[in-house]
């Protein structure tokens, strides 16, 4: 029978997880119900329900979705400790190259920062457009042929349009100073 793998993963997770909870008093319980939990979920899989859960934990889907949302976080966070304009765009093109977009463009508070150029081999291009405000603005650029990130995008521009509208309020409060300066960064 096809239970004995899982409650042999169920003794070591609950043998890591006590192994790690030492020294604190309320830790082991929450471990072992945890563990019982689980080892509760995985008896009552059918061999094929165990088989479809194995592949969403060990195939790349699941594991490219965890890499996306951290990355996500990852640039929420960069853009809010970004000190000027200059540094929110190169967070962007960082953040963003992660995402297939190898190009780009901002324009805000009257100024401009422009990247990236067509790759060769490459004939189209589809852009994403945030708005920021009345004439504000990101462009981000990609090849439609390049891996499909569909689910990040939506909440791509959510963190760009969130993000930097934030930073603005906050210099325009005084928080932290724009640089006055004008310029095209390649």
């Amino acid at each position: 029978m096809a239970v004995w793998p899982c409650n042999l993963c169920a003794i070591g997770s609950a043998a890591i997880l006590f192994s790690t909870t030492a020294g604190r008093p309320v830790a082991p319980l929450v471990a072992a119900l945890f563990c019982g939990a689980v080892w509760i979920g995985i008896r009552h899989l059918s061999p094929y329900e165990f088989g479809v859960l194995t592949r969403l934990f060990f195939t790349r889907p699941l594991r490219q979705f965890i890499d996306h949302q951290s990355r996500l976080e990852e640039l929420e966070r960069s853009l809010a400790n970004a000190g000027d304009l200059e540094q929110c765009w190169e967070t962007i093109q960082a953040g963003c190259r992660g995402f297939g977009f190898y190009g780009g463009k901002l324009s805000a508070r009257g100024r401009v920062f422009e990247a990236g150029t067509l790759p060769a081999g490459v004939s189209q291009q589809w852009q994403l457009r945030v708005p920021l405000a009345e004439t504000e603005y990101v462009n981000l650029y990609r090849d439609p042929e390049a891996e499909n990130h569909a689910a990040v995008v939506g909440r791509l521009a959510g963190i760009l349009r969130n993000g930097l509208q934030a930073r603005f309020r906050e210099w325009e409060a005084g928080a932290a100073p724009v640089r006055s300066l004008t310029a095209v960064a390649q």
